[in-house]
């Protein structure tokens, strides 16, 4: 059963939300305080797997709450709420909170919240996952720009011009944004100079796949030797994503799938900075036992390091927020099987780039099946629909090599 823990001063506000939850009583063991003394009185004996702390609290801030709670039991799940959080306390709760909610709390957002933020525990054997988070030294936040345009897109009064300036007001984001779009991977007939454009022209989604993808791989800088090279690293995540939006929109999946794909083909492999960054000696292990014996990296690094690439990544992202479907393409991208999900979805999209990907990068396409879980794609009826993705995919990059040529 899951352990939540409310702290609020407000108690109208908490006996609100003890009735709205009340059909979860089967599910969560729900808890109430009023003060962050008492929720860190209640810390000590009690197991917790979820708080949830108003901003401002009678003895201390929610923020000074969190960073304690985060530095005393970093495997807790933390969100914050408020009633609106002013811009120069923003970035600063989202480096010590995994999640954030406005209030008044709308009983089934917060169910959402929490829902999505401990999905993984039970999904991926969640003991190992928070047992290699406990002892991590550097686990990334977050994005700040990424939680801002999140908050602007849920607003009643969201624009897409009002995007684009979250996104210009930080210059080196900005670059990033223009220099992404203008790129082959996305092949757009226009030169676009300001993110505000980039918004407009792309939409919402797409701007989002970006900020997040760039401010993840912007924290995770491993040093040299870690079994990992950030910019081949990047190329091949562009490449995967590229190409599993390429294969969503060849099967006519509607715009929010296809999008969805690319992100995931974005954040697929970031696990692996994360673990390069942390346990470089243990990772650079498992790629040569790998690489020697000819064994799955991602089964590898379960047995070596005790957590692979693809689950400390899901996990991440699921208590970042990111949609679930693209959480649940990254965990299971390399054994699709594992997945209860039927028929076309991100994770086939994302699997299928991948696979074909690799197979394109030291040209044995002929053998692609090598890479892919052929019985997972028998099993959803799209085993035969692999030599159309392979020659889309091919020409996806053709085209992309030529421009990049031409320039």
């Amino acid at each position: 059963m899951l352990s939540v823990l409310f702290i609020d001063g407000d108690s109208q506000a908490l006996e609100d939300l003890r009735s709205a939850l009340r059909p979860r009583r089967s599910e969560w063991d729900v808890s109430f305080v009023g003060t962050g003394a008492e929720a860190l009185e209640r810390l000590g004996p009690l197991e917790v797997d979820v708080v949830v702390s108003e901003l401002d609290l009678a003895d201390m801030s929610g923020i000074d709450l969190m960073k304690q709670i985060k530095g005393e039991h970093p495997e807790i799940v933390r969100i914050l709420a408020s009633r609106g959080l002013a811009e120069e306390h923003f970035l600063e709760a989202m480096s010590v909170a995994h999640r954030y909610v406005e209030k008044p709390y709308q009983p089934g957002e917060v169910g959402d919240v929490i829902a999505s933020g401990t999905f993984l525990r039970d999904l991926l054997d969640g003991s190992r996952v928070l047992q290699f988070t406990a002892n991590v030294t550097s686990f990334p936040s977050r994005p700040g720009i990424y939680a801002q345009i999140l908050e602007e897109s849920r607003s009643a009064t969201s624009s897409l011009e009002r995007v684009g300036a979250i996104v210009s007001h930080d210059p080196a984001m900005t670059a990033k944004v223009l220099q992404l779009v203008n790129s082959a991977h996305f092949g757009l007939s226009k030169t676009i100079t300001s993110p505000e454009e980039a918004a407009v022209v792309m939409g919402l989604d797409a701007v989002k796949s970006l900020v997040v993808s760039l401010e993840t791989f912007g924290q995770l800088r491993p040093g040299k030797e870690c079994g990992v090279d950030p910019e081949r690293l990047w190329d091949h995540s562009m490449r995967v994503a590229s190409l599993a939006r390429t294969i969503a929109r060849l099967e006519g999946e509607p715009r929010d799938v296809v999008e969805d794909s690319f992100l995931a083909g974005m954040l697929h492999d970031a696990g692996k900075l994360v673990l390069g960054m942390n346990m470089p000696d243990r990772l650079i292990a498992a790629i040569r036992i790998s690489g020697k014996f000819n064994l799955p990296g991602n089964e590898l690094e379960r047995r070596v390091i005790g957590v692979s690439h693809a689950q400390i990544g899901a996990y991440i992202f699921s208590i970042w927020g990111l949609p679930m479907t693209v959480v649940e393409a990254i965990a299971w991208h390399h054994e699709p099987s594992l997945s209860s999900r039927r028929g076309f979805c991100e994770l086939t999209a994302l699997h299928a780039a991948d696979g074909i990907e690799k197979a394109l990068a030291i040209d044995t396409i002929e053998t692609v099946e090598a890479f892919l879980d052929m019985d997972y794609l028998s099993s959803i009826g799209l085993a035969e629909r692999l030599p159309a993705w392979v020659e889309a995919c091919r020409e996806a990059l053709g085209e992309e090599d030529d421009v990049e040529d031409a320039a």
